[in-house]
């Protein structure tokens, strides 16, 4: 028993891990993001050919068609990663019973965008703060996909003209979009556009904005920051989710070290429930567990006299021995009964 006792210790020291995984990667749906890195690696694919082209219009015109096509793929795999986020986050309302609210925001983590910003704007000496700052009035006023739409048509315009134009009359291009969004000046823009190249296109032609989500614990009509909730507040919400998806057997250790009795009569009346979805086996000195959970199973557990866990008892909840055992290790005994009824009343 010791040793199988060490092996589930271990085992669920691994379980916490692999759900605080499982929680950090929340926001990553390994379908959309597959489509969204396949269409990544296309574009890499694309500009590098547009790079290998013969220096004619037509050609190259091909190539920049091509590449705009890829991009709206790339919109479309963004779209649907954000409904399956929405899914996702609905699913965990529900799972933890409405303890946990998932509060998204789609496409409002802009964090990629800036990187490709400041990637195309390289050495053209822009103050950080004043670019990130411009660049967020872009997005939120002119939207976000029309705003990336035009920088990408600015970094296009100056590889093209890189490639093609440079040799013949006519001026570079001004850059509109992104003097915009970047507060450039005249000489910083000539920079931009002398500087671009393939690396510089594809970090703005690869920049997707992200769902920003975050996670709340509710408290009644209170609601906290998951992050800023108590270690019983999250092991509650946690553990309401795993008994409601079925699966092989749970094992939880003393849960009411993390949850006071409030929540663990709310777990006992849960297990009704899911211990029809899956096996659940809980090592607990809590009585509302056994008792109120309607165990079928009860096994009380002793040291030997070698220092081993031994069962003492074992069998339904309604053997005698079983109650007396109970009664004993998680009631107090029976005067604890008494002192009860005579200091509460009932």
């Amino acid at each position: 028993m010791a040793e199988c006792g060490a092996d589930i210790d271990i085992a669920l020291d691994e379980a916490k891990v692999t759900r605080d995984l499982a929680m950090d990667k929340l926001t990553e749906h390994r379908s959309a993001t597959a489509q969204i890195s396949n269409l990544q690696v296309e574009l890499q694919g694309v500009l590098k050919q547009i790079a290998e082209l013969s220096v004619t219009t037509s050609s190259a015109d091909e190539w920049f068609e091509k590449l705009k096509l890829a991009i709206d793929g790339l919109k479309d795999s963004v779209a649907q990663k954000g409904g399956k986020t929405r899914e996702w986050a609905d699913k965990i309302e529900t799972l933890s019973g409405n303890r946990i609210e998932a509060q998204l925001k789609t496409d409002a983590n802009w964090t990629a965008i800036h990187d490709a910003v400041e990637a195309i704007t390289a050495k053209a000496n822009i103050k950080e703060a004043t670019r990130i700052q411009r660049t967020d009035d872009c997005l939120e006023n002119l939207g976000v996909w029309p705003s990336l739409d035009r920088l990408r048509t600015d970094a296009l315009a100056a590889l093209r003209w890189n490639i093609l134009l440079q040799s013949e009359s006519g001026k570079p291009p001004q850059m509109e979009a992104l003097v915009e969004a970047t507060g450039a000046t005249p000489r910083a823009i000539e920079r931009c556009v002398e500087f671009m190249d393939l690396q510089r296109v594809e970090a703005i032609a690869t920049a997707v904005p992200s769902d920003d989500i975050s996670l709340l614990y509710c408290d009644g009509d209170r609601k906290i920051s998951f992050e800023k909730a108590s270690e019983g507040q999250r092991a509650a919400a946690l553990l309401f989710m795993l008994l409601e998806q079925p699966g092989g057997p749970l094992l939880v250790d003393q849960p009411e070290g993390d949850l006071d009795n409030k929540i663990v009569s709310d777990l006992a009346e849960k297990l009704h429930d899911a211990k029809k979805n899956r096996q659940i086996i809980f090592a607990s000195h809590n009585a509302n567990i056994v008792v109120n959970g309607s165990s079928e199973l009860v096994l009380g557990l002793d040291v030997s006299e070698n220092a081993k866990r031994d069962v003492a008892c074992g069998g339904a909840i309604d053997t005698k021995q079983v109650c007396d055992k109970i009664t004993e290790i998680m009631e107090g005994g029976p005067q604890a009964f008494r002192d009860r009824k005579e200091k509460y009343g009932y």
